[in-house]
């Protein structure tokens, strides 16, 4: 979970395992449910779905709504928790993202934080602060699967917001990701939290391979995240090589001191 600019807790949702639905075309799990993200800013007693409903990230032509439906969970679908109920009672959440991709951690970008800080100078000294037009945006580490037939996740993604405290607008970015073939890492690299240090450059921790990894602003290059332009991390073998977008650069901790 992660506060944006305007003190609202956002937080993210592993959807369940094992999904299958009949009137649906069987056996959906391999990109459903949808994992969320969601904001909470509504009433107490909110209901978003889970455990009697799900939401849709991509299901057979014939039988698909549009990523985003709010499905009633096969135990409960005859009952009168079905799928009108469901779509009723349920809250839809911000933004519906590939199944299987497990999200954990999250943290907004604040430029304010690190421009009016008292590490200012110091800062401006060492450089790699992320650039100001990414002011609000929000950055997820997602573990990745544990059975689906083609991995996915193992990687951080950029969500654009429309400015601090505000939306999510369009789809998850991704910013850092294996480079080699499929999405896992020969090294088990698999990403957990995110947060930004006070130089405003981004630090993801990893529980497979022990890493800590710190992304900063290159400041050469216009950011490029739309057209996946890549460049390769340091560090790593070419077996297994890691990929951020062009205008980042990253560098494996091993040993740190990091200040907040």
């Amino acid at each position: 979970m992660a506060f944006d600019a305007a003190g609202v807790l956002w937080g993210v949702e592993n959807g369940a395992d094992r999904l299958k639905r009949a009137d649906l075309g069987g056996d959906i799990h391999q990109d459903n449910p949808a994992e969320e993200l969601n904001k909470f800013d509504g009433a107490v007693g909110t209901h978003y779905g889970y455990p009697w409903c799900w939401t849709e990230y991509e299901l057979p032509a014939e039988y698909g709504m549009g990523r985003g439906t709010v499905w009633a969970w096969p135990d409960t679908m005859n009952t009168f928790r079905n799928d009108d109920w469901c779509r009723t009672n349920s809250r839809l959440p911000e933004l519906s993202m590939q199944g299987h991709s497990a999200p954990l951690g999250l943290t907004f970008f604040d430029k304010n934080a690190v421009a009016n800080g008292p590490d200012e100078a110091f800062c401006s000294g060492i450089g790699g602060t992320f650039p100001s037009g990414r002011d609000g945006d929000l950055y997820i580490g997602f573990h990745g699967s544990w059975n689906r037939d083609i991995p996915t996740g193992y990687k951080v993604v950029h969500v654009p917001f429309d400015g601090p405290g505000g939306s999510p607008i369009g789809e998850v970015i991704d910013l850092f990701w294996h480079g080699g073939n499929g999405a896992r890492w020969p090294s088990r690299v698999r990403p957990v939290d995110v947060a930004f240090d006070r130089c405003g450059r981004l630090l993801v921790s990893d529980d497979g391979a022990g890493f800590i990894f710190l992304i900063s602003f290159d400041g050469t290059v216009s950011p490029s995240e739309e057209s996946k332009e890549t460049s390769e991390f340091s560090g790593k073998s070419s077996s297994d090589q890691s990929k951020t977008s062009l205008w980042l650069n990253a560098v494996v901790l091993c040993i740190a001191v990091l200040w907040f």
